[in-house]
């Protein structure tokens, strides 16, 4: 945390501190100054009912200190605290120019003090000069008086002033000491935070080279899978079209063979119907057909997975990018929510030279992304069309959009508006190092109003 903001929190601080003093100290007075009247019924009998009134009085003020409304900066907190031990100040000088146990009243005087000394942490020419006020009362009063012991006013004078002098010296002293663990403590939570920040950054690191490695595993097992099925897929593939023209060979001598049988009630055509062989033949057909359907389906998502997976090589080659997008989109189909609409909408477009395998990932983070926004129901588009200067390929959500504050940092590593383990802040950030990469720019459109859509735009040829 910079000097600035350590400075700033801590004025913030003193101002509730100052609001917690003018409080405690309100509620002190409200207290204690009319239970002074038991002193002043056992000492000064003769003056305790008029006490009594003054001092009901200032505790009442004092219970009005306490509901007053708080100003930001706690000048109006300082500045009513300052009245209120003006007030006490001068009730007190008054009482003490009429009755004749003048030293107890002067002790009672000088708590105002102590307790300034104990309670409030104020500048020390603001408390200085509060003092002041008060003494500068007393002694108003004390020549208004008819007391002519100069030995004792001065005694009780002197006695006064050290009670305010070690007072504005405890309380200079505590605000500094408060103000040294003040900074001494945002520093720290200042470190704290910074590793709280490192340590999130190591994690992050760490996970990403988890995944990684995952992944990079994950394509060794892909790669192997798919050699191991495309042998059993060939098998399947080529000896379906020979099983079908063998069924056809059996049906016709089958129906030669039955049409030769003249007998109806003869063994062939009572085989014939209890074996049901008319089904047979039609249920044949139909196995096979759907054999062949399911091994073309295996086949479709071999070449989408290795469609997926190539183009790892260290240069970039001539692809056709539809046919790229196609096969990621084709994959992440199969993960749709049951409410969930996919458009596509495919331009023409000439080759371009790109990373395949980069380019892919690119489609697939940002098509993800559009799959968590909308759940399991929502409306995706994904468009390519050729522009005068490069290719454009774009993902429209019908989420809830990018707020103010996240698009600030979209494309920052680590940055996520997904819940805690379901997003490393990684893909827009891969994303984009990999069009600028190629060359081009990836952005968030502004005038998009129907959720997010990303628009990503390559040269014609990319380095």
């Amino acid at each position: 945390m910079k000097a600035g903001d350590q400075e700033r929190a801590w004025e913030r601080h003193v101002v509730l501190r100052e609001r917690t003093g003018a409080r405690i100290t309100a509620a002190l007075v409200m207290v204690l100054f009319p239970a002074w009247s038991l002193f002043d019924y056992w000492l000064e009998p003769a003056y305790a009912n008029r006490f009594l009134v003054i001092r009901l009085a200032v505790g009442a003020f004092a219970a009005a200190m306490l509901l007053i409304r708080r100003s930001p900066n706690g000048m109006m907190d300082r500045l009513a605290t300052v009245v209120l031990v003006l007030i006490v100040g001068i009730n007190i000088a008054y009482f003490i120019s009429l009755v004749d146990h003048i030293t107890i009243y002067t002790i009672g005087f000088s708590l105002i003090f102590w307790g300034f000394g104990l309670l409030l942490v104020w500048p020390w020419a603001f408390m200085v000069s509060c003092f002041a006020l008060t003494i500068g009362i007393h002694v108003v009063f004390w020549l208004a008086s008819n007391h002519s012991d100069l030995e004792s006013f001065l005694g009780l004078l002197a006695y006064l002033i050290s009670a305010a002098a070690i007072s504005t010296g405890v309380s200079i002293a505590r605000r500094r000491l408060e103000h040294q663990a003040f900074i001494a403590s945002y520093e720290l939570e200042d470190k704290n935070r910074a590793l709280a920040t490192a340590l999130a950054t190591l994690k992050a690191a760490q996970e990403r080279l988890v995944a990684t490695e995952k992944l990079s595993a994950l394509g060794r097992l892909i790669a192997q899978l798919s050699h191991e099925i495309n042998n059993p897929v060939n098998v399947l593939q080529n000896n379906l079209e020979p099983l079908t023209e063998y069924l056809t060979t059996i049906e016709q001598v089958l129906e030669i063979a039955r049409r030769q049988c003249s007998d109806p009630s003869g063994e062939l055509a009572r085989s014939w119907s209890e074996l049901e062989i008319d089904f047979v033949r039609t249920d044949m057909r139909e196995a096979l057909s759907s054999m062949a359907a399911a091994a073309e389906r295996i086949r479709t998502i071999q070449n989408d997975l290795r469609a997926f997976m190539r183009g790892d090589a260290a240069l970039p080659i001539e692809a056709d990018f539809n046919a790229g997008v196609r096969s990621t989109v084709a994959m992440l189909k199969r993960t749709l929510g049951p409410k969930t609409v996919l458009f596509e909408t495919y331009g023409e477009l000439p080759p371009a030279r790109v990373h395949t395998g980069q380019i892919n990932q690119v489609t697939m983070n940002l098509l993800q992304n559009a799959l968590d926004v909308v759940g399991a129901s929502g409306r995706i588009e994904i468009e390519t069309r050729a522009e005068p200067d490069g290719l454009v390929l774009s993902v429209a959500d019908t989420g809830p959009g990018v707020s103010e504050a996240a698009k600030r940092h979209l494309f920052e590593p680590f940055f996520t508006t997904k819940d805690v383990g379901k997003g490393t802040g990684l893909g827009l950030a891969t994303c984009y190092q990999i069009v600028r990469a190629h060359g081009g720019t990836i952005t968030l459109d502004e005038g998009y109003r129907n959720g997010a859509r990303f628009v990503v735009k390559l040269p014609f040829v990319a380095g």
